[in-house]
């Protein structure tokens, strides 16, 4: 299930959106110096909006899909923080 970006929190500084960053994230406008990302973990969670029991090469290559979408729009001195739990930082 594919759900629209929601946008969650705004100030003058930053702007918070929960969503599949692969869609909307090459949409932006805007390049951001920050985006913090943390992405379904691939560890059986269930959630309402995606699988998070993909195979291995399907993980990896969601995965790459999302950061080459944030990393391509960042700005030239941004920086990318991603959250990973203790389980797949290996």
């Amino acid at each position: 299930m594919t759900v629209s970006p929601r946008h969650i929190a705004v100030s003058t500084d930053a702007s918070v959106w929960h969503g599949d960053c692969r869609l909307w994230v090459p949409a932006m406008k805007e390049r951001p110096k920050l985006i913090f990302a943390d992405p379904p973990f691939n560890i059986g969670v269930e959630y309402d909006t995606c699988d998070d029991c993909l195979s291995d090469d399907d993980y990896l290559s969601f995965t790459a899909d999302w950061l080459k979408a944030c990393w391509k729009k960042l700005d030239t001195n941004g920086v990318m923080c991603i959250h990973v739990p203790w389980q797949i930082a290996r």
